[in-house]
This record gives structure tokens, sequence and C-alpha cells, in this order.
């Protein structure tokens, strides 16, 4: 970890995250390593957030992936950076559609990832109220446990 905040002291705790760009890295870090490790990481966003919105039905996906995601003037630099956060907001999408589709198994997998990756994974938790206080406003319960028949249109 000699290019992070740690340098080679402290828990690595975005140990996931770095074992994802292992093979990219080669095992062996190198400064030219780390840019194309930059490089790859920080392009796969957009492709990941289109893709998802995508599976929503999100009308004019590529519109939207491009408006949200280039949406502030130093938001589009800080996927360039080789950041754990470009992961997260792929992570909190797919939370996202896990939420609507109630994939039960899904969004405890993506949790687990999410805390194993980021340690701004509390993010997630926010989602899961604003999507509990949704689905109590239009149906006066919070019924995650219905099965993936009612949910069909999603």
């Amino acid at each position: 970890m000699p290019f992070t905040v740690l340098g080679d002291e402290g828990p690595d705790h975005h140990w996931f995250w770095h074992l994802l760009l292992a093979p990219i890295s080669g095992g062996e870090l190198t400064l030219d390593r780390v840019r194309w490790v930059t490089v790859i990481a920080g392009a796969a966003v957009f492709p990941a957030v289109y893709g998802i919105l995508r599976l929503l039905h999100v009308p004019y996906a590529a519109l939207f992936t491009l408006i949200a995601l280039a949406a502030g003037f130093a938001l589009p630099f800080r996927y360039f950076m080789a950041r754990t956060q470009t992961l997260a907001i792929v992570l909190l999408l797919l939370a996202c559609v896990a939420l609507l589709r109630r994939w039960r198994l899904g969004l405890a997998v993506l949790a687990f990832i999410f805390m194993q990756a980021y340690h701004g994974a509390v993010a997630l938790g926010v989602i899961v109220a604003c999507f509990a206080a949704w689905d109590w406003v239009l149906n006066r319960r919070f019924d995650f446990w219905r099965s993936e028949e009612h949910t069909s249109e999603l």
C-alpha cells in the first residue's frame, strides 16, 4: 500500500477493493501499473452505471449516466484517482436494484462486499432507509419480504 494514505502502516480498510485491483497491477506495485489501475477502474464505472440503469429500464440511460457521473465540476476527476468511491457508486446502484427487485440474498451479499471494500458503507443504510420510507408511503408497510412475482413490473 505504498501509494495509499496509510503508506506501509495501519490496516487496509479497503482490502476488498485492493484485492479486486490486484490482477490489474500484477502483484507488483509500480507507478506504471498504478496508472493502468487508475484508468481501468475509473473507466469501468461509466459502463457499469449505464448497464444498471438499463437493467432498471431508465429511459435515456446513456444521457442519465452522463449527467449523473459528470454533474459536478470535481466529480469526474475523482473517478480517475483509483479510489474505492468508484466501486461504491456501482454498489449503491446495485443495492437499489436489489431493493426494488426484493432480492434479499443479493442485498446481503452487496452489504458484505460494501463493508469489506469501503469505509463509507454507511451510505447503504441511507439507501435502505429511503427505500423503507418510500415503501411505507406507497404501501403503508415495509414489505421487503414479498416474493418477486409481485414485483415483475420493476
